[in-house]
């Protein structure tokens, strides 16, 4: 079997996107299956250097595709499968086609969009791929429960396929190394808070930021430090801040090193990740492997994703938020016991699984 991949996302993005197409594809190469994969990345670039190993093995090689020739590029490369692992479809196997799909948060929020005319047009689009795909693996069963719900999508075409837990994200206590990011990030040293996510709005900065604000004692004594870009969206993670009074206490180092975040994860009393709207949502799998006792939002995929390994609060109740880190300061046991849930709920997803699992899609589709 024949399988072309598109390899966009590891050339475009680090995001969430990225990590997952990173991590697929070396887990696939790596299972040493008969099967061989043709990675295509857009033209006129090519593999990022860290995956370029890959296609020594023999199991993988890799091509640009050039748009003007793409609808033919399957049946030119002979594929069996061609997997879209970023919402598009550029061409297609003699079998056909498998598509992932992350979320659907701009069909229910499409007042965030960028696009001058909206999301119309675009969710349009997306519906169409998604109907021309012969199977589609959603990364959760709440992304699943959205295409059928949003999309009137057949389930007995529809794979749930979790993420693993991103590599290199473990407890790291290396004293000198957190010593010296603490001096380069101007981070104060002492206990603190952490967020990661941004000043994207359905990360949820707000409710930590005001939920923080009006935090009673021994709250008021831990820094915050807000991990991301400061700006998305109209958002501002100073200006929101200031407007609430603790811009003194705050902290925005921007966007991290897979390094740094590690050492800033090891080290927080505890990680807020509020999101009103997740596809999979890798920071709390990211905390938890660290040793980081999480909270988190109770909607969308993040019970999946966090099992009982978290404390969940409601993302728009500030209430909850006070009440849940509290708990977490007050109450060394139950502290200590939730980063050990932690620590075995990262541990289950692996990107092993992962590749099994979208494995047997691809073979399911030629079967």
């Amino acid at each position: 079997m024949r399988v072309g991949i598109d390899a966009g996302p590891v050339v475009a993005s680090h995001g969430g996107v990225g990590l997952y197409v990173r991590h697929l594809i070396r887990s696939l190469v790596d299972r040493k299956s008969r099967h061989e994969l043709r990675l295509y990345t857009p033209r006129g670039t090519s593999l990022p250097e860290d995956l370029r190993d890959v296609t020594k093995t023999g199991a993988a090689s890799w091509a640009s595709m050039r748009w003007w020739n793409r609808r033919t590029t399957g049946k030119r490369d002979q594929l069996d499968v061609y997997h879209g692992t970023n919402f598009q479809l550029h061409t297609t196997g003699a079998s056909g086609t498998v598509l992932t799909l992350h979320d659907l948060w701009l069909w229910r929020y499409p007042q965030y969009s960028k696009k001058l005319g909206g999301e119309r047009w675009a969710l349009q689009r997306l519906k169409r791929r998604v109907w021309s795909a012969q199977r589609v693996i959603a990364v959760s069963q709440s992304t699943a429960r959205d295409l059928q719900e949003w999309l009137n999508f057949p389930s007995e075409r529809i794979h749930v396929v979790h993420h693993g837990t991103p590599v290199g994200f473990y407890p790291d206590h290396n004293e000198p190394a957190w010593i010296k990011v603490k001096h380069d990030l101007g981070l104060p040293d002492t206990a603190y808070l952490l967020f990661v996510g941004g000043a994207d709005p359905r990360k949820n900065h707000r409710l930590v930021c005001h939920a923080v604000s009006q935090a009673p004692a021994p709250l008021r004594d831990y820094p915050l430090i807000m991990v991301g870009s400061r700006q998305s969206r109209g958002d501002d993670l100073l200006e929101t801040a200031r407007a609430m009074g603790i811009a003194e206490r705050v902290y925005c180092p921007g966007t991290v090193s897979r390094h740094v975040l590690r050492l800033l994860y090891s080290h927080a009393t505890a990680f807020l990740f509020p999101s009103t709207y997740e596809g999979f949502g890798f920071p709390v799998l990211e905390a938890m492997a660290c040793g980081a006792p999480v909270i988190t939002s109770n909607v969308t995929a993040l019970p999946e994703v966090a099992g009982d390994a978290a404390v969940f609060i409601h993302p728009h109740d500030e209430t909850d938020v006070r009440k849940a880190l509290l708990r977490i300061i007050e109450d060394g046991s139950f502290r200590r016991a939730l980063i050990a849930k932690g620590l075995k709920q990262a541990n289950r997803f692996t990107w092993q699984r992962t590749a099994e699992q979208t494995l047997a899609v691809y073979e399911e589709l030629c079967a």
